[in-house]
């Protein structure tokens, strides 16, 4: 007798088989779910970026000087003069007017330690400040703008914008009537020697 004819002389399979491999398929299946929803939220937890604090949120300030700095909004705070500037510039078709406080950009760069060459006293005059933001924005000033010996112009590393602190420093340069040279989150000032 085939097996065919076997089985279905047997009667096929009982209740109860037909119960215990539903049983078994449904666990299977359900372990596999729970594997899979496990690794998913598992990889979703470490895809999860970190949130930027005026606390963690770090720039650097670099290039031509002795000691390079980390520094965060909250350090720059406690840690340096605070100065007051107000701003009025066109930023495409509109006029912005913010009141911002923070540090000096030649003190900040002071602590760091120019690191100019000295064969000649005007010899600083070479050098410039590149500063870099987030998004890979970028605006330079020449060393004799902020040099308090020549133009002393008070461009400041903001950290409060209209009494609000931010997560990331501005780089704030008053009497610009554009606001090309406002740059939004800085994460790097590079002091660069000019040359040709």
């Amino acid at each position: 007798m085939g097996l065919a004819a076997r089985w279905h002389k047997a009667g096929g399979p009982t209740t109860a088989h037909r119960f215990r491999g539903s049983a078994a398929l449904l666990a299977v299946t359900v372990v596999a779910v729970l594997f899979t929803t496990g690794a998913v939220a598992g990889d979703s937890r470490a895809t999860v970026a970190a949130v930027d604090t005026p606390a963690t949120a770090a720039f650097t300030v670099d290039g031509r000087v002795t000691t390079p700095l980390t520094l965060t909004v909250e350090e720059l705070r406690r840690d340096y003069e605070g100065h007051n500037a107000t701003s009025q510039f066109t930023k495409g078709c509109v006029t912005q007017n913010h009141r911002y406080r923070g540090a000096l950009l030649s003190e900040v760069l002071t602590t760091a330690g120019p690191s100019f060459n000295s064969e000649t006293a005007s010899a600083k005059l070479s050098y410039a400040v590149l500063v870099s933001a987030t998004d890979g924005y970028q605006a330079a000033l020449s060393w004799g703008e902020i040099d308090p010996g020549y133009a002393g112009t008070r461009v400041l590393l903001a950290y409060e914008q209209d009494d609000v602190l931010l997560t990331r420093p501005h780089l704030i340069v008053p009497g610009d009537a554009k606001g090309g040279r406002y740059v939004c989150d800085v994460t790097n000032v590079s002091l660069l020697r000019l040359q040709r």
